[in-house]
């Protein structure tokens, strides 16, 4: 079962610090702290982790790449493309930084070039799932439905061991392409498996999203605030255009910090 961000950012922090009390010296303990303090909404402390990781180490690849998404997330794109750039140059075999650089041109709302790097990393590693994740976002971007639908079949094909993976993106192309009925049948059986405990406010948010029952998809998202798990991505998620100028999406945003 995945762990949630507010369970393992506290071993993460304990094993960070415990790495800079043995060596005060190692720049993967400074990365990351700066990626903990970019996700706990304190920036400067973020920005001297990520500078001090990458004085240490300007050759790591991961400090240049978390150092980017802390970059893309607050405000400085530009500076953010270049970090994720140089990650990518230093390793090129990373699909993880490769999927990074597609999903900055996603945030940007280049969706075309965006697609164009997803299709790049699918090329090299056919296999990695958030590749093809993006590339749906892409595609729901776009307004072409059915076409995210086959890539959600292909998303699900490479996680056989999560049956519910991608399931909410699933439900957002059946509900957006008037297939409600189908898009209910998938919301309720995430509400079933709320019901027997999981933790599903996310993808019922989304599902609730494509539905356009906007409401009901910030009180699932609100769920993930009041636990310390609502992702800072989902801040400039393209997807969440629509509904920006919202109240509740202002109040989430004043909520989590993010605003």
């Amino acid at each position: 079962m995945e762990a949630k961000p507010s369970e393992c950012f506290p071993l993460g922090r304990a094993a960070a610090n415990r790495a800079l009390e043995l060596d005060a010296t190692c720049a993967e303990a400074h990365a990351v702290l700066g990626n903990l303090e970019a996700d706990a909404r304190d920036l400067k402390g973020a920005e001297e982790h990520f500078q001090q990781a990458l004085r240490l180490d300007p050759n790591y690849a991961t400090a240049h790449h978390w150092y980017g998404r802390y970059l893309l997330l607050h405000g400085n794109r530009d500076k953010a493309l270049a970090e994720f750039q140089m990650a990518a140059d230093l390793d090129p075999l990373s699909a993880v930084i490769r999927t990074s650089v597609a999903q900055w041109y996603y945030m940007a709302h280049d969706f075309e070039r965006a697609m164009a790097e997803c299709q790049s990393v699918i090329r090299d590693f056919p296999e990695f799932p958030p590749a093809r994740n993006t590339l749906i976002a892409v595609l729901f971007a776009k307004h072409r439905y059915q076409e995210a639908l086959a890539e959600v079949d292909k998303a699900r094909a490479l996680q056989p061991e999560d049956p519910l993976a991608t399931l909410d993106m699933q439900a957002y192309a059946l509900a957006r392409l008037g297939r409600t009925n189908d898009a209910m049948k998938i919301l309720s059986q995430l509400e079933e498996e709320k019901r027997k405990g999981k933790q599903v406010a996310g993808p019922l948010g989304f599902v609730y999203l494509g539905l356009r029952e906007y409401d009901k998809a910030f009180d699932e998202f609100e769920i993930l605030v009041a636990r310390g798990d609502l992702p800072v991505e989902m801040i400039c998620e393209p997807m969440l255009d629509e509904c920006k100028d919202l109240p509740r999406f202002k109040q989430l945003a004043r909520k989590a910090g993010l605003d």
